[in-house]
């Protein structure tokens, strides 16, 4: 069985019944050490086939390393859709409690338990970083506590 990092496909199946995405963004694969190939979209069909819950859609990043087979009518390229419908990256003014995305625990005491993060946190995360630990861009930051697993990614460029 193929499998995400972190997570079974039925862990995977387990957040996907919770949440109800209408559509998942996933890439085809991940690269651990800059060497090591590993395919998310299998664990992704599995935990969907097992899952009660099925998203209307899952948009797939094809990388290079590893080309993940598609499901004609729930699959799509990522690249062709953007290229078809285009991104609005305009931004958009959201209230401060508007959900930005949802953190699971990792379910060691039963069910996972879904976090809903909302803008607020990223606008005091910026804040916090720039005007408490002095960070700025390309600065880099770890944090054992919740801090950590907003992902680094997330704060470069960031810094005021």
């Amino acid at each position: 069985m193929c499998r995400a990092p972190g997570f079974a496909a039925n862990e995977l199946a387990k957040r996907i019944n919770d949440c109800k995405p209408d559509v998942i963004l996933t890439a085809s694969c991940g690269l651990e050490n800059k060497t090591k190939i590993i395919p998310y979209k299998p664990a992704l069909d599995e935990a969907i086939e097992i899952a009660t819950y099925k998203p209307r859609k899952v948009l797939v990043l094809q990388r290079p390393q590893c080309e993940a087979s598609m499901l004609p009518g729930r699959d799509e390229d990522w690249r062709a859709y953007v290229a078809q419908h285009g991104v609005d990256t305009a931004p958009v003014s959201v209230p401060a409690t508007h959900p930005l995305y949802i953190l699971y625990t990792s379910g060691t005491t039963g069910s996972p338990k879904g976090v809903v993060r909302d803008t607020g946190s990223i606008t005091a995360l910026k804040m916090t970083m720039s005007m408490i630990y002095g960070h700025k861009a390309d600065d880099v930051f770890w944090s054992a506590s919740d801090l950590g697993l907003v992902h680094p990614r997330t704060l470069r460029g960031w810094a005021g």
